[in-house]
Order: structure tokens, then C-alpha cells, then sequence
């Protein structure tokens, strides 16, 4: 998932520059591959319905300020793409208004899809630190092992499946955030 989500990104970062272009025409967008390349990403060919239905009560599919208004209650990506392949299908000409409504479709494509970066083990001691009470009084946890992994999160990597799924829910991160934090660690602690 992440390798799509990383396409995706590339693919939004690279026309949201073209689109943004005053040089930029129909024709050299078409040229530079644009359609081709949301099919190639499985964008779909439903000429926007998934958006327009996705943005009620606003006209965000045809007007630029209407979807300024509401692109961000749009958090699914294949629908921003979707639209985006739908749009581009309509057009007969493309203004500078078209232009602009790309962009700001493929910048927020680019937000959706932006690799978030990873927590770092000082994270998630102060997280520890902050939900320690909790911690202790709804789950099985020890307040021993809390206080162990606030000041040696490495170690957290030490408790069992069910503890790890109630830590977990209380803290609101999934085990990849633990895991890849305290990789990173690893990592770091390595080279220097």
C-alpha cells in the first residue's frame, strides 16, 4: 500500500507542477502523458460521480471556488483521482480556471498521500508518560513495565500480542508506529 500511495504522490506532484505552468496548454499536458497516467493508476473512468457524490451541496466537480470551499472533507485519494481522470475526459478546452481546479485537486492528492514520518522513541515515552495512569488502571499492563519503557523505550518491544493491542488502543498508534520507532532507534544508535 505504501508503494501506491508513494506513486500516487509522485504522479500528483509531477502534474500539480505542470498544471500550474502558464505555459502549460491541452495539448502539452495531454502530451506529457496526464491521461495516460491516470489510467495507469486505476483512477477510474466514472466521469466524476464518485466525487460529485462525495462533495454534496456543492458544485466542486465544475467550480474552482466551490471546491476550495470543500477539498478537504475529500479524504479518499482514489476518488480525488478519479475526478481528476473524470474532469480531464469532459474538457474541450482547458482555462486558466481548469488549470487552478487541477492543481488543487493534485495538491490534495499529494496531502493524502504524503508518507507521514515516523514517531521517535522520545515519542513515545512522553505518550507513555502522558497515558501512564490509564494505562495501569485499563489494562494488564504493570506500572513497573510503563515506567520501564518511558525511560528505555526499546524495550517496549518486549510485551505480548494482547498487551501490545491494549497499549496500542490507548495511545492511538498501531504496533508499526512502536515498531518502526524503535527500528529507527536501532538504526540511529547504529551509525553513530
Amino acid at each position: 500500500m505504501a508503494q501506491i500511495k508513494e506513486k500516487v504522490y509522485e504522479f500528483a506532484e509531477k502534474y500539480k507542477k505542470i498544471f500550474l505552468d502558464p505555459e502549460s496548454t491541452m495539448e502539452s499536458i495531454e502530451a506529457s502523458g496526464f491521461p495516460q497516467e491516470c489510467y495507469q493508476m486505476n483512477f477510474g473512468d466514472d466521469g466524476g460521480r464518485k466525487f460529485i457524490v462525495a462533495t454534496p451541496d456543492s458544485d466542486a466537480f465544475n467550480d474552482v471556488m466551490e471546491l476550495e470551499r470543500v477539498i478537504d472533507e475529500v479524504d479518499n485519494y482514489m476518488v480525488i483521482g478519479s475526478a481528476l481522470s473524470g474532469k480531464w475526459q469532459l474538457l474541450d478546452e482547458l482555462t486558466q480556471m481548469d488549470k487552478m481546479w487541477f492543481a488543487l485537486m493534485l495538491n490534495r492528492l499529494m496531502e493524502l498521500t504524503e508518507e507521514e514520518e515516523s514517531m521517535s522513541v522520545q515519542e513515545l515515552s512522553q505518550l507513555l508518560r502522558e497515558h501512564r495512569d490509564e494505562i495501569v488502571e485499563n489494562t494488564e499492563i504493570d506500572a513497573w513495565d510503563i515506567d520501564l519503557w518511558i525511560q528505555e523505550p526499546e524495550q517496549i518491544m518486549n510485551l505480548d500480542s494482547g498487551m501490545a493491542y491494549d497499549l496500542c488502543r490507548i495511545l492511538d498508534i498501531s504496533i508499526y508506529d512502536i515498531i518502526d520507532a524503535v527500528e529507527r532507534e536501532e538504526m540511529l544508535t547504529a551509525m553513530f
